[in-house]
């Protein structure tokens, strides 16, 4: 609301042609602007001198329960970069789950939820980018950079992996195969019918025009089939 606020124009400007045009410029830079940093701060930043998380620290101990994985990347040189490292890592370990859990579901790695994965297997306050110094080996390799060149990131998150995960695959699955099946059997009876309604209008037409235009109509009729052909594949893809 505050940056719409400051992007108030004068009634003088507004009711200029050029003043509107910079008004809708400005609005529109105002949103980009908005969206990139809610998007740059879904998930939260510790820095260096900020204690971690009881999570992180504890790792050792949530390694006796199966149902609960701490998740690291390696060191990155950014922010941005520590955050495309996490989501690659947290989506191999998803997958390797539910490869294990569903041996016999031919799921591969192509399922991932993501407002699923947020809520319910990672939640509120478990996916973090933590600010740490550069690892001792590779210090030395930096010594004529500034400190805060020195400084790197990694990225943690601790997933719940248990049967409700398993469950809500599965449900998945059997949903997107009977909307398969009704897709298929729809798109069947489309290109039935619409084959049908080619052939009758073709017949029709050579008999009104009494075959004096037959190349024309089986033209017609051929390009009618093609895109009603063009149509079923595309519909069948999406």
């Amino acid at each position: 609301m505050l940056a719409f606020d400051s992007l108030a124009v004068s009634k003088r400007a507004c009711a200029n042609p050029t003043g509107r045009r910079w008004a809708v410029r400005l609005a529109c830079c105002a949103w980009w602007v908005l969206a990139v940093s809610a998007a740059a701060q879904d998930v939260e930043t510790i820095r260096l001198d900020q204690p971690r998380p009881d999570w992180i620290q504890n790792q050792a101990a949530q390694a006796n329960d199966n149902r609960v994985v701490v998740i690291a990347t390696a060191q990155c040189p950014t922010r941005v970069e520590a955050r495309r490292a996490l989501d690659a890592a947290i989506r191999d370990r998803i997958a390797e789950h539910l490869e294990f859990s569903l041996p016999d579901q031919p799921l591969g790695t192509d399922w991932f939820d993501a407002a699923y994965v947020n809520q319910h297997i990672i939640g509120a306050g478990h996916k973090v980018i933590v600010q740490e110094l550069v690892e001792p080996e590779l210090m030395e390799h930096l010594v004529e950079l500034t400190p805060d060149m020195k400084l790197a990131y990694r990225g943690y998150a601790r997933l719940q992996l248990d049967d409700a995960l398993t469950k809500h695959v599965l449900d998945q699955r059997r949903e997107q195969l009977a909307w398969n099946r009704v897709k298929h059997w729809g798109l069947g009876y489309l290109a039935l019918i619409g084959g049908i309604a080619i052939v009758f209008c073709y017949l029709r037409m050579e008999s009104l025009t009494r075959h004096h235009y037959s190349h024309r109509i089986q033209l017609l009729a051929v390009l009618l089939a093609v895109l009603l052909l063009a149509l079923v594949i595309r519909l069948l893809n999406t």
